[in-house]
């Protein structure tokens, strides 16, 4: 009986170790919503979206994607990418459609940006941010589409961009579309 309890020991003072490392690293409540874009972004600035597959991501008036974008920063690494002549948002819905929305609080608006090693930028959903193994990206077809995110993976060249930033004035207005 005394040999069950001294070995009982340790085991608890692993869990009480533990315990207090959670309580040590902790994170504040209002540092848990990824992507609170609820008082407007904190950064943004306009850019061209060039996919490895040498389309540019841009959206036409009748809602699919083509032109110069504005990317609005909402949190670490999190981004909403706005057309900046439409004034819609890119979103990735629950069933991987890619669609616009003029509602940029919605969660479906909200990506993470993510630089890979060899320089290109990937565009991940929030909805499915901690499971990078599950993760649905934005990315484009070899015809220019936009390609179902369930059907994309981290390392398909389709999902892959250069974010092109714009510099000085931030754009002009050139007959009918934006540059930089």
């Amino acid at each position: 009986m005394i040999a069950r309890l001294a070995s009982a020991r340790p085991n608890m003072r692993r869990r009480h170790r533990a315990r207090n490392l959670d309580r040590r690293y902790r994170i504040a409540p209002h540092l848990t919503t990824r992507g609170n874009c609820d008082s407007g972004p904190t950064h943004s600035r306009l850019a061209h979206l060039w996919s490895k597959l040498q389309f540019h991501l841009s959206m036409l008036h009748n809602e699919t994607l083509h032109g110069l974008f504005e990317l609005q920063s909402c949190g670490p690494s999190i981004v909403r990418i706005k057309h900046v002549a439409t004034g819609l948002f890119v979103a990735i819905g629950k069933n991987g459609k890619v669609y616009t929305t003029k509602n940029g609080r919605k969660n479906d608006t909200m990506l993470v940006q993510e630089l890979l090693p060899n320089g290109f930028t990937v565009f991940r959903s929030t909805r499915t941010h901690g499971t990078r193994k599950n993760s649905i990206f934005l990315a484009l077809k070899k015809n220019g589409a936009t390609k179902n995110a369930f059907k994309t993976s981290l390392s398909h060249k389709s999902s892959h961009f250069t974010v092109m930033l714009c510099t000085g004035n931030g754009g002009e207005l050139a007959g009918n579309s934006l540059v930089c």
